[in-house]
């Protein structure tokens, strides 16, 4: 999946130096009644879910589940930033 991404991602994605955003996503969805939703986080973090299509008929709601997510994650990251500073 994440093959697919990047490849997709700098063929129709723009030319700068990175061909997706923070918005970038993929869905693909499966013959079994499973989806994979892809979704970056950050430049080299990307979470991939693996969702029952049955449950994915609202994805606003996964997207604002990985977007509190990603803002605890950012803050455990610049947490460890400032204790790596202090170490070092």
């Amino acid at each position: 999946m994440i093959d697919v991404f990047l490849d997709i991602s700098f063929i129709y994605g723009n030319a700068e130096d990175m061909p997706h955003d923070n918005q970038s996503q993929s869905i693909i969805r499966l013959s079994n009644g499973t989806t994979l939703y892809l979704k970056e986080v950050e430049q080299f973090i990307v979470l991939i879910c693996i969702i029952k299509e049955k449950n994915f008929d609202r994805p606003f709601l996964i997207d604002h589940n990985i977007d509190v997510f990603k803002e605890g994650l950012l803050r455990i990251l610049k947490h460890y930033e400032k204790m790596m500073k202090k170490i070092l």
